[in-house]
């Protein structure tokens, strides 16, 4: 019989299979290759080596070149995984597994499910933290319903944690998943509050998009396809139950307007040699940290990731005594058919008043643009 070469060699050989089917390198494997890589997989988990418990787990789970899908397998060895090496990612598959019935004949195991999801999420694991909240909403496994729980939970990652990094460009985070699930909460109650469940449907059908053009997940296909029918339901019970002067304005002044209130941003106005004015409104985490503002509208159906409006081609404007060319805003509205940009200041008295910077006439202005 022929020698096996070393365990690290082997291990060696076993992640670049793996990162060549996944897409992570380039490169092409002959059957040779995938015969060597499952003898090399075998062995190593007689080794009980990390790497090859880990390889036989993940394939056994989704089924590739090396494995075909085989809940059982993925199962024993995911159970391997956790046993020798306390690997919080198996908890989290395994809490999966026996989420959706998979070595149960479908028959789900809430119990397991919440066991092993609980052992994931304490090593910070978003997707078994927004499962547990999928169990505390349905009470299965918890000894009753908690939605409120669940909400608060959710709203956490979805402020602190997510929306900080999707902002920032990281669209393969789990913020889509998280902002789907504070839309079905809210759809639990659509009635009272069908402008908060479209809000965040709008969102995770946006998030998601830019995570499956980014880095399809397993499951994403599945995820949108489940999501449509709940945002075409939000959006009917939102647009015939809501009325709202904003749907008068259209969407490029709203946008302006909630762009102004989230980002308090830099205001630049240029003339031209046709008297012709330009602004440019430049959020400041954007300029300093690339971060863009999430800009949703849900009475223009809108979901954006923003950093700077531009509006080009404006005839004529106010300028206030005190704003210069360059200026900072932080609120925004419209009065008499124009776009009002202000600052809040503090009265002797203590109270909060708006100061006119600038004003334009909604008819002024030529072209609005969003980046």
């Amino acid at each position: 019989m022929k020698k096996m070469p070393s365990e690290k060699t082997m291990e060696k050989f076993v992640i670049k299979v793996m990162d060549i089917i996944e897409g992570k390198e380039k490169g092409k494997l002959s059957n040779k290759d995938i015969e060597m890589a499952r003898i090399y997989v075998d062995f190593l988990c007689d080794m009980k080596n990390e790497t090859g418990l880990k390889v036989k787990a993940w394939s056994s789970y989704t089924g590739n070149l090396l494995y075909p899908q085989n809940w059982k397998q993925a199962e024993m060895y995911l159970l391997k995984s956790l046993e020798e090496y306390q690997n919080p990612y198996a908890a989290n598959a395994l809490g999966y597994i026996y989420y959706y019935g998979r070595v149960n004949d479908g028959v789900a195991e809430y119990d397991k499910a919440l066991q092993f999801f609980t052992l994931a999420s304490m090593a910070n694991i978003i997707e078994a933290r927004y499962k547990l909240t999928d169990l505390m909403v349905s009470g299965k496994g918890f000894p009753m319903q908690m939605p409120n729980y669940a909400y608060n939970i959710l709203i956490d990652m979805y402020k602190n944690e997510l929306l900080p990094k999707f902002r920032e460009g990281k669209f393969s985070c789990e913020f889509a998943d998280v902002a789907i699930r504070l839309g079905n909460l809210f759809m639990a109650t659509a009635e009272e509050d069908a402008m908060n469940a479209y809000r965040y449907y709008l969102i995770g059908k946006y998030a998601l998009d830019l995570r499956m053009k980014s880095f399809e997940q397993y499951g994403d296909k599945s995820i949108l396809a489940k999501l449509l029918p709940k945002i075409e339901k939000a959006k009917n019970l939102y647009h015939n139950n809501f009325r709202t002067t904003k749907k008068e304005l259209g969407k490029d002044i709203n946008l302006i307007i909630r762009f102004v209130e989230q980002a308090k941003p830099i205001v630049t106005v240029k003339e031209n040699k046709k008297g012709e004015y330009s602004l440019k409104l430049m959020s400041f985490e954007f300029e300093t940290f690339a971060a863009k503002e999430l800009i949703v509208l849900p009475e223009s159906d809108y979901c954006s990731l923003i950093g700077k409006i531009k509006l080009s081609s404006v005839k004529a404007m106010d300028i206030g005594s005190s704003a210069g060319e360059c200026f900072t805003v932080d609120y925004a509205y419209v009065k008499n058919d124009s776009l009002r940009l202000c600052t809040m200041e503090e009265t002797k008295e203590g109270k909060a008043c708006k100061r006119i910077l600038l004003s334009i006439a909604l008819d002024d202005i030529g072209s609005i643009k969003a980046e």
